[in-house]
């Protein structure tokens, strides 16, 4: 291994929030566990030379970037990034239900590895708890597609009731209807009919970044 570098941990993490990226899906990027990526994060482990290396064939960045901070590289990341999106407050119902952009409050710059371009998506927060088995917690910013068509199984983002709110869709033999998936609602609560005039339906859920 080489010598540890007090930069290193700040580095790696700054990438893969800068990216938008779980340590698991880092992690699957340059073929380690995901407690792998926890160490090099925490300073508890270094990478190899091997390691290093694919992390900057997978990051398109010198070795400089994670060893040394002065380097500019690590001052600006932006090659890193693709299209630029509205991004909404859960809060900002007005914002998401309307084509007029200059309601939103700012705008979020997507990570390259999602492949979206800026027509057609939009970001807003998780506003509860009510998706978190699926992997959605509150405050979690979520990534829409506001053209793709709900399938039977996707998670959409809807106005109810001046509310944001989202949810797993449905469409099969029992009728259209959408659930939610949370691990403090009892299966028996979980799931609710859909009716055409109660909703303002946003798009699906695409991607979800934990941290922004």
């Amino acid at each position: 291994m080489y010598n540890k570098d007090e930069h290193f941990a700040a580095s790696i993490k700054e990438l893969r929030k800068s990216m938008g990226l779980t340590q698991q899906e880092m992690a699957d990027m340059i073929d380690v566990r995901k407690t792998t990526i926890c160490n090099y994060e925490s300073g508890y482990a270094t990478p190899t030379i091997a390691t290093l290396k694919k992390m900057m064939h997978a990051f398109n960045l010198s070795a400089n970037y994670f060893l040394d901070s002065s380097s500019v590289e690590r001052k600006s990341v932006q090659f890193l990034f693709g299209a630029t999106i509205p991004f909404y407050r859960a809060t900002n119902i007005k914002g998401l239900t309307t084509a007029d952009k200059t309601l939103m409050d700012s705008s979020l710059t997507l990570p390259s590895q999602i492949e979206t371009n800026k027509d057609g998506y939009l970001a807003t927060i998780a506003p509860d708890n009510m998706m978190n088995a699926a992997g959605i917690k509150k405050g979690s910013c979520v990534v829409i597609n506001t053209e793709k068509t709900l399938k039977d199984g996707c998670i959409f983002a809807a106005v109810k009731e001046n509310e944001l709110i989202l949810r797993r869709y449905h469409n099969d033999k029992a009728g259209i209807y959408m659930s939610v998936e949370s691990t403090r609602t009892p299966s028996s609560k979980s799931v609710e009919m859909i009716k055409d005039t109660e909703l303002v339906i946003i798009g699906v859920v695409t991607k979800v970044i934990f941290d922004l």
